[in-house]
Order: C-alpha cells, then sequence, then structure tokens
C-alpha cells in the first residue's frame, strides 16, 4: 500500500510497521493530556470529599482518616495503568501484544509520574490544610473559656460603673438639697429600700443569663442544678430556723426524759443515732470512746445462747463473785432485791457474723463500767463452759489481740 511501509517476515508474512514519528507524537501528546485530565478529576474529587469530612468532624480529622485517604490513591494507580494499556491498541488501532512498544512504555511511566504528581500535591493541600486550621481556630473549650472571662470581665465592668453611677448621684443629689431635707429623704430611702420581686428576679434572671454565655451543655446543667441545690438549702433553713423555736422545749424534755429513763430502759432497744438531740454538742465521739474502753470481747460461746442467754450467763458469773467478795454490784447502799431496778451488769451483746451450723460463737459483750469490765474479763478468761475454753479480754487492747492471732496461726490446722 502507497505511505505504509510494509517488512516480509521470516515466512513471507507481512508485518505492518509502526506508524510515523508525527502519529507517535500526536499519539503522546493525547495521552499525557488524558492522564493530567483524569488525575485533575480526582484530586478535585477527593478534594472536595475531605472538605466535606473535614466539615463534618469540625476540625478533629485524625492523621488515621488521611493515610486511609491517601492508601485509597494509591491502590487506583495499578488499576489506571491496566486501562491505560487496554486503552492504546484501541485509541492506536494496534494489536494489543505489539502495541508495547517504547513509546508506549514511556507513556506508562510518564502516567505514573503523573499519578505520583498529583498524590503530592494532595497530600501537600491536606497538611497545609491541617496547619491553616489548626493554626486558626483553636479548640471549643479554649473558645468556652475565653468567653466566660470576657463574660466575667463585663459583668465587673458593668457592675463598677453602676456603683460609681450611683455614688455619683447621691453625692449630687446630697450637695444641691438643702440643710433640713436630708433627714426626710433617708427615711423615704429607708422605706423603700426593699425591691419590688418581680425587679429582683428580672435582674437575677439577667445576671444568670450572661453568666451562662461561655458554658458548655454540661457545665450549664452543673450550674443550674447547683443554683436549685443552694434555693433549696434556703428554704430549708428558713424552715429549720422557724421549727427550732417551737421544738427547743420538746428537745429539752426529751433530753431529760432521756437522761432519767437510761438507767432503767433495757439496750436492747438499740444504738442512738449520731444525729440524736442528745449528741447536740459534740459528745459523740466522747461517749464512743467511753462505751469502746467498755467492750470486752467473748469468744468459744456455745451458739445456742441467746442475747437474753448472754446477759443472764454474764450477770450470775460476776454476781457470785461479788457474793463471795461480799460487794454489792451497783456499789452502793441498795439491797441485792433492787438490783432489777438499777444499772444493769451488762449493756450490749453484739454478735459477730458467723457461718451457719456453727457450734461456738464470738460477740463483743458492753459493760456497766470499765471496772466491772475489769472483773468480768478476769472472772471469765480461760472459763470452762460445756467442755470449751471461753475467751475474754477487751477489745481495744492490742496486745492480747495480738496474742490471740499468734496462738490462731500457731495452732494446728485440720484440713478435711
Amino acid at each position: 500500500m502507497p505511505g505504509i511501509a510494509v517488512s516480509s517476515g521470516l515466512f513471507g508474512a507481512r508485518v505492518p510497521q509502526p506508524p510515523p514519528s508525527n502519529v507517535r507524537e500526536t499519539s503522546f501528546f493525547f495521552f499525557f493530556f488524558f492522564s493530567i485530565c483524569i488525575h485533575s478529576c480526582l484530586y478535585f474529587i477527593f478534594g472536595v470529599h475531605f472538605h466535606i469530612f473535614s466539615q463534618f468532624y469540625r476540625g478533629r480529622l485524625q492523621e488515621r482518616k488521611l493515610f486511609i485517604l491517601l492508601l485509597l490513591l494509591l491502590f487506583t494507580a495499578p488499576v489506571s495503568l491496566y486501562l491505560f494499556a487496554f486503552s492504546v491498541p484501541v485509541v492506536t488501532g494496534q494489536p494489543f501484544p505489539q502495541s508495547l512498544t517504547h513509546t508506549h512504555t514511556n507513556l506508562c511511566s510518564l502516567f505514573c509520574c503523573s499519578h505520583i504528581y498529583f498524590l503530592l500535591l494532595l497530600w501537600l493541600r491536606l497538611f497545609f490544610l491541617q496547619l491553616v486550621r489548626g493554626a486558626a481556630m483553636p479548640s471549643r473549650a479554649v473558645l468556652r473559656k475565653k468567653a466566660r472571662r470576657e463574660s466575667k470581665h463585663r459583668r465587673l465592668e458593668a457592675e463598677d460603673a453602676a456603683v460609681d453611677a450611683a455614688l455619683l448621684a447621691c453625692h449630687g443629689a446630697q450637695s444641691h438639697l438643702p440643710l433640713g431635707a436630708g433627714e426626710t429623704e433617708n427615711g423615704v430611702e429607708t422605706a423603700a429600700r426593699k425591691r419590688p420581686r418581680n425587679v429582683a428576679v428580672v435582674e437575677a434572671a439577667a445576671e444568670t443569663v450572661e453568666s451562662m454565655a461561655g458554658m458548655s451543655r454540661k457545665e450549664r446543667k452543673r450550674f443550674e442544678a447547683k443554683q436549685r441545690f443552694e434555693r433549696q438549702l434556703a428554704r430549708l433553713n428558713a424552715a429549720v430556723g422557724k421549727e427550732e423555736n417551737t421544738t427547743a422545749t420538746k428537745t429539752e424534755t426529751a433530753m431529760q426524759a432521756a437522761e432519767a429513763g437510761t438507767d432503767a430502759l433495757s439496750p436492747t432497744r438499740g444504738e442512738t443515732l449520731r444525729h440524736d438531740p442528745k449528741f447536740k454538742n459534740g459528745t459523740f465521739w466522747r461517749m464512743r470512746k467511753e462505751r469502746r474502753g467498755r467492750t470486752v470481747f467473748l469468744g468459744n460461746m456455745p451458739a445456742r445462747f441467746t442475747v437474753q442467754e448472754v446477759k443472764d450467763f454474764v450477770s450470775s458469773v460476776f454476781d457470785a463473785y461479788c457474793a463471795r467478795k461480799n460487794e454489792d454490784v451497783n456499789k452502793a447502799d441498795e439491797e441485792r432485791e433492787e438490783i432489777s431496778v438499777g444499772v444493769a451488769v451488762v449493756d450490749l451483746v453484739d454478735f459477730l457474723p458467723a457461718p451457719p451450723r456453727v457450734k461456738h460463737r464470738h460477740m463483743f459483750v458492753t459493760l456497766q463500767s470499765k471496772e466491772v469490765a475489769e472483773q468480768v474479763v478476769k472472772l471469765l478468761d480461760a472459763y470452762k463452759l460445756d467442755g470449751v475454753t471461753l475467751r475474754c479480754n477487751f477489745a481495744s487492747d492490742k496486745a492480747q489481740r495480738g496474742e490471740a492471732i499468734r496462738r490462731r496461726l500457731a495452732a494446728p490446722r485440720v484440713r478435711s
């Protein structure tokens, strides 16, 4: 054919020659601009997506998401190369094996270079966007702090201006008044010193709104809860102040009745609470320390014993000791028949928790006085009851407790 160089192959087959140089240059520039257009579109699309993501996350786009975006762009490189390799035969009109000539290899390398070039541009754009956004846009905490500080300054300036204006008005009015008019004005001012309730409420609401201008939702909720709590406390204090006068006499009579009937009351009613009126003057810890000084530990008691049986047992042992020593339990000039009317030997019995079906139990026993407690410890320590040796010592005696712990650790343990 004229205009096309044809060469014969090994077996006489006609092999088409490559197109002339002007065709190659045209295809070269065509694919160059084609690749630039494709990557420009990709760059624009991913830039728009990044802008949308950054607006959605409000400047908190993490580095992890940025790396994922760049990796997606890198993975598009081989796909675009394959598309380019398959599109070359379609454009040039040559078979696919013969289209991979030197020119096509250059085009592929140019395509890769343009791809990397646009990736670098995209990375630089994202990097500078992050820098500019981080430098120009502070965090919301900084903005709230700045807003609170400015609102505080504005409030203080407004208060100072109001005070200065009031002082100036007061001084000016006093300077222009006659000599005898000051007393009447003072009387009128004292009569109208109270503000109307609606004015006070409006001013308080305005101050609250201005003070909450730079707060977040959590801080505003916390501030409102604090204000509600303060108002509740104020109402409770007012109610308590009104009731204190009416309950003072009742409290005094109750205290007198309690002091008079403490000795005769049974201790089974339980301990008095800390907020009881008798502890109003700060005697709670003193009485607690004194009660602990006359409390003893009593161990290895049979599990069948109840609180009343423990009290009867301790009282009978102490009565037998007093009978031998010819002493009175109450150390007074009363007869033994009147002991039930006086102070009981045992005030309180507190059982320690024990597992079910246990044979022996431990407890704390609060006695009448420290002297009685000392005698009970001497009597009941190593006392034999139902073939078991009782243990009795002061609960506050650390030496005895340490000795008991050493005995327990030294005792052989029976493994089941």
